[in-house]
């Protein structure tokens, strides 16, 4: 008896079996109560004989509610196989309802651990892809401020060396001026030479042309004494 309220108080957690069980206790007991009142009716509708009657019809009467009396009683044993055999159904029920529940749950769980891990990966994800792109940024910045630091550079490089060609520009220009002049000097030089010469051949030639006359003055003034 123990063992079938624990039972029935494990069925109360289930709502549709516990109005189910609910409905077949009431229709046994109602079985109970309508074999009783006919039992009753069948007592109150028998003739009052007195105690002269006869023994054998009261014997009869006797053995009939008896069988009537066992009867009812193995119905009411069957009755209570079959609560029991519900019982142990629903049991089993409940049992294999709650491993699926159980079942149901770690695969709910199970899914909200993989949620929480697919989240987790996420943001890790999101964090690394900031994080990467806040490095790239400050890379980028960083490159950019020593790109312009090469570009003033460069351009500073680039002025000196526009003055230096300036500067050598201007001084081949003053070569070039000084060449031409040292060179119309050289010119010069030259038509002065060649007029040196030209003079030093004219003073030549009138030189060896006097030495001439004179010799042969003197050539002749000695033929004159011989």
């Amino acid at each position: 008896m123990y063992r079938l309220k624990v039972q029935h108080a494990s069925l109360v957690k289930n709502p549709l079996l516990s109005r189910y069980l609910a409905e077949l206790s009431s229709l046994n007991f109602s079985l109970h109560a309508e074999l009783k009142e006919a039992l009753k009716k069948q007592l109150e509708a028998l003739p009052f004989v007195p105690l002269e009657t006869d023994i054998a019809a009261d014997e009869g009467i006797v053995r009939n509610l008896q069988e009537q009396l066992q009867l009812a009683n193995q119905e009411k044993e069957q009755a209570i196989e079959l609560w029991q055999t519900v019982l142990q159904e629903h049991a089993q029920l409940q049992q294999q309802y709650e491993e699926r529940g159980t079942e149901t749950q770690i695969h709910v769980a199970e899914s909200q651990k993989q949620k929480v891990i697919f989240m987790y990966i996420i943001v890790n994800f999101e964090m690394f892809f900031y994080t990467s792109h806040q490095q790239f940024l400050k890379t980028v910045t960083q490159q950019n401020v020593e790109l312009e630091q090469l570009q003033k550079q460069l351009r500073s490089e680039l002025s000196q060396q526009k003055l230096r060609n300036q500067e050598l520009t201007s001084q081949l220009e003053m070569a070039n001026e000084k060449v031409t002049e040292d060179e119309k000097l050289m010119v010069e030089y030259r038509e002065y030479i060649n007029r040196l010469q030209r003079r030093l051949s004219h003073a030549e030639q009138r030189a060896a042309t006097a030495s001439q006359k004179v010799q042969n003055k003197q050539k002749n003034m000695l033929s004159k004494c011989i």
